[in-house]
């Protein structure tokens, strides 16, 4: 899997993309075979997130 990283500055703004809304701390969203959950933010971006391989 490959992940829409042309379209984008930073892995953040992807992630923002993706969930269709400004994440907030704590919410995950699954993405080309990882798991991304929101760490750190405030009203304007991501600041912090974790990543997980997801289990095959």
């Amino acid at each position: 899997s490959r992940f829409p990283v042309e379209d984008y500055d930073t892995l953040g703004a992807m992630l923002t993309a993706e969930f269709g809304h400004l994440p907030q701390p704590g919410e995950e969203i699954k993405l080309a075979g990882f798991l991304f959950r929101v760490t750190k933010g405030d009203n304007r971006r991501v600041q912090q997130f974790a990543v997980r391989i997801q289990e095959a």
